[in-house]
């Protein structure tokens, strides 16, 4: 939150200065449009950052809350669908839940070259599961891990979020075929 203070902050103290900056008139409404877009999108972002709603809401609203608004800053079409009432759990299993498919999100957004995606989430029999799919170019999982740089860091930070929560997650996905994401939690009795 501080962060994204900041960064409004500065967004805002840039636009009081370009006030002050000998511009055509039509380049500094211009400027001034894109800085009132860029503040709008860091509040967006910043709710995302705590998501308070997922603990009023549940995760499902919460899911589709995410992305609608993702939707709005994107050409990259997304879906939720959702088979079952999924059950309300304690909140460091929703928000694990709602961090790794955030993840998975921002992954195809930044990486996929996808034109759509859905999360596919399903309660049935005590267990949830929950599958992140996109149309983009896929990723050879193995090189990706054998790789020394970051790029298999989120992946692993996104099984060590499932797995705290004794839930499993599989990634499915081969170079020019799209990709998908499977998260399976069995929620039992009190246990939720």
């Amino acid at each position: 939150s501080e962060l994204h203070d900041s960064i409004g902050q500065k967004i805002s103290l840039l636009k009081m200065k370009l006030q002050s900056d000998e511009l055509p008139p039509d380049e500094l409404e211009n400027v001034y449009k894109t800085i009132d877009e860029l503040i709008s999108e860091v509040r967006e972002i910043s709710r995302e950052l705590k998501p308070q709603f997922l603990k009023e809401s549940g995760l499902s609203t919460a899911l589709s809350s995410l992305i609608k608004r993702l939707n709005e800053l994107s050409d990259v079409k997304g879906e939720f669908d959702i088979h079952g009432e999924i059950p309300r759990m304690d909140y460091e299993k929703e928000l694990a839940l709602y961090r790794v498919v955030q993840e998975c999100i921002n992954n195809i957004l930044k990486h996929s070259h996808a034109n759509e995606y859905s999360v596919q989430a399903m309660y049935k029999d005590e267990k949830l599961s929950i599958m992140v799919v996109d149309d983009g170019e896929g990723f050879d999982f193995n090189k990706i891990m054998d790789n020394s740089d970051n790029a298999g860091f989120g992946i692993l930070n996104m099984q060590e979020r499932i797995e705290n929560i004794g839930g499993e997650i599989v990634f499915n996905s081969e170079k020019g075929s799209g990709t998908i994401v499977k998260i399976d939690l069995r929620l039992i009795g009190s246990g939720r």
